[in-house]
């Protein structure tokens, strides 16, 4: 039986989660589209938090200066406070 060490399993497991620059790109312009275009986004603190989870937390370390500046200005646009990783309501 071959066994796969411990350390590529996960290493596999994040290589497999990383974002590239199109899809962060996509994730992000469709956001800003929602917002700009006062589209029913529901909770924005639920919105932010899930764009955070989903761009931020996948993109690569190289990624995430230019996917944070872009959603620093979507919380702005949407008037919120939104501190990642902070418990929920208290930003």
């Amino acid at each position: 039986m071959h066994r796969v060490p411990t350390a590529s399993l996960h290493a596999r497991h994040y290589r497999r989660r990383m974002l590239c620059q199109e899809r962060i790109d996509a994730r992000l312009s469709d956001a800003e589209i929602l917002v700009l275009t006062g589209a029913d986004i529901g909770d924005p603190h639920a919105f932010l938090r899930a764009l955070w989870t989903q761009v931020y937390d996948q993109a690569p370390m190289h990624l995430r200066s230019s996917a944070l500046r872009r959603l620093h200005g979507l919380s702005r646009r949407l008037g919120v406070s939104y501190v990642h990783g902070a418990e929920y309501g208290a930003g």
